[in-house]
């Protein structure tokens, strides 16, 4: 089956077109998917009626079975619940996949470092869709850590919650909000938010 993964443009980066465009084919074993670049970039999230309208126009322009929305494009359509095209396609956010990855990097990164999870200050930077379920998998699949802290506005805590964690998951939806600087030398950053929630040459 052909399939399709929908993306935009990292904060900030013109996109030089005016219509949702197929960027890249990838082919592998498993069959054929689309890579279709919505014309905003990160920033332009807000306007949903115009995310909306593109992203319809993206999925009829694919004509893909399997529809995959990446980003925050699963948060602005309900977690892919929402009708966004006439035409019967199957729609995935990828949150399954980005969870169990983060859990597989938690225990890879454990074994190499000598780390115990239950002795563990974890912090989660983001507690969305997929800080939320990346927590519960941990939880459910190493069992609970010493400590948990949350970062999010939307529970009323910043990043400085994160003082004294030992093990920051990041699931963020803003780029570059946590200041290496202030992590405690040895601590463990997985991060999957988009842009990466550090500053890549401040963490060198």
């Amino acid at each position: 089956a052909r399939s399709a993964l929908i993306v935009y443009a990292p904060h900030g980066m013109n996109v030089p077109f005016a219509e949702p465009t197929l960027v890249e084919t990838v082919r592998a074993a498993g069959g054929v998917t689309d890579v279709v670049l919505l014309p905003l970039h990160a920033g332009e999230l807000g306007d949903q009626t115009r995310v909306r309208a593109l992203l319809r126009r993206a999925i009829d322009h694919t004509r893909a079975e399997v529809v995959a929305l990446a980003g925050m494009l699963p948060s602005l359509t309900g977690l892919a619940a929402e009708q966004l095209s006439s035409r019967e396609v199957m729609l995935t956010t990828g949150h399954a996949v980005t969870v169990v990855a983060m859990l597989k990097t938690v225990e890879r990164i454990l074994e190499a470092t000598g780390r115990i999870w239950s002795a563990a200050r974890v912090g989660v930077l983001g507690f969305g869709a997929i800080g939320q379920a990346t927590l519960q998998l941990c939880v459910s699949r190493l069992g609970r850590p010493a400590q948990v802290c949350i970062a999010d506005p939307r529970f009323g805590t910043n990043v400085s919650a994160l003082a004294g964690c030992d093990l920051v998951l990041g699931a963020a939806s803003v780029g570059h909000v946590l200041d290496v600087d202030r992590l405690a030398p040895g601590t463990l950053v997985v991060d999957d938010s988009f842009p990466r929630c550090f500053e890549d040459a401040l963490a060198w």
